[in-house]
């Protein structure tokens, strides 16, 4: 079975989730406003870097089951294990960071490091930061 990580044949997947994401992502900046060819291999970037982000802890901390993934990343659950917990925090900081990193795109694009994805690509990473100190004051904390 491909999904058995035993039989070492597990990286359908996980290349299937990331390349899926890296495509949903594409697609939403686009519809956001972002250029479709004259800057695609930064928007490509934008959309690899969020998929990443967002996926692989996921893919490593979560049974590859889609009820689990839909109620992890959907926030259905009330009760959540520290995975579940880690995972959900993460694709809100993540996605949160680059949604206010863009403001910074409506300012004056004459500096280098306002250019999109730059600020995107920053405020993710800040997210994603941010959420392993959620979930570190959460462990030590409650």
């Amino acid at each position: 079975m491909w999904l058995n990580m035993a039989t070492g044949n597990s990286f359908i997947f996980p290349g299937l989730v990331l390349s899926g994401g890296i495509a949903v992502f594409y697609v939403i900046a686009v519809l956001f406003g972002a250029p479709i060819f004259s800057q695609f291999y930064e928007t490509m970037l934008w959309s690899t870097l969020m998929s990443s982000l967002i996926f692989i802890p996921c893919l490593t901390l979560l049974q590859w089951t889609p009820n689990e993934w839909t109620e992890t990343l959907l926030f259905i659950k009330s009760r959540y294990t520290m995975r579940q917990f880690y995972c959900a925090v993460n694709a809100i900081a993540v996605l949160t960071g680059s949604w206010i990193g863009a403001a910074v795109l409506l300012l004056d694009w004459d500096t280098q490091w306002k250019a999109w994805p730059i600020p995107c690509c920053i405020g993710s990473l800040l997210g994603g930061v941010v959420s392993l100190l959620i979930v570190i004051m959460r462990r030590l904390f409650w």
